[in-house]
């Protein structure tokens, strides 16, 4: 699930788009710039959402970051 916060009136983040995440980008895009123009306010409800923890916790969080990298580069190599 996308990851989606209002930094200040103006600044909106959005991230996350992977995987299942990508289907929900037209809508999530449509969501912000309403936001941003100051038309509707529906990001209320998708600031809502929760931002599910990295399972490895902080210990392993660097070194799997490390391998997933390292395979990914390596399977785009070959």
């Amino acid at each position: 699930m996308p990851f989606v916060r209002r930094l200040s009136d103006h600044v909106v983040v959005s991230a996350g788009y992977s995987g299942q995440g990508v289907a929900l980008a037209p809508l999530f895009g449509k969501i912000l710039a309403e936001t941003l123009a100051g038309q509707i306010a529906r990001l209320d409800v998708l600031e809502r959402l929760p931002v599910p923890r990295f399972i490895g916790g902080t210990a392993l969080r660097y070194p799997l970051l490390v391998a997933g990298l390292t395979y990914y580069a390596l399977r785009d190599r070959l």
